[in-house]
């Protein structure tokens, strides 16, 4: 589907890391209506964030969680900010990682990577929600090398 925005994605496999970089990671999902419990069958998701940590235990990153455009864009922004919060803490509780290492910014709907135009002439409730699941995501952006 067309209109997204210019997003460069890094692999936690990559060896070399900027400032700046992003990392798209594996579908990681909460519970529902503001919840912020990661669930179960997404624990093997927080992993793989965990030991890019572990093996890169120098990094220092941002866990931006974003949403969908559904719901007020404060709700939203409240929403991605306690979820990125619990995710540090999960990372921090888990794997032991240093929440120095560790910053956790929402950024609600502020940053969508499907531009809001693409969802005006969609009928198709199947296809309207794989579009609105395209915009909820957790990037990982490396604060310090």
């Amino acid at each position: 589907y067309g209109q997204h925005t210019s997003r460069s994605y890094k692999s936690f496999a990559d060896t070399s890391f900027a400032a700046g970089d992003l990392i798209l990671c594996p579908v990681i999902q909460f519970t529902l209506s503001g919840g912020a419990r990661i669930l179960p069958p997404y624990d093997d998701s927080v992993k793989v964030i965990a030991d890019f940590l572990l093996r890169h235990p120098h990094i220092v990153v941002e866990i931006g969680v974003h949403t969908d455009s559904r719901g007020s864009a404060e709700y939203n922004e409240d929403l991605s900010a306690f979820r990125a919060k619990r995710l540090k803490q999960y990372l921090v509780d888990s794997f032991g990682i240093d929440q120095k290492r560790l910053q956790a910014v929402g950024y609600g709907e502020s940053q969508p990577v499907l531009a809001p135009e693409v969802f005006e002439n969609v009928n198709n409730p199947a296809l309207r929600e794989a579009l609105h699941a395209e915009n909820r995501r957790i990037e990982i952006k490396i604060i310090q090398p």
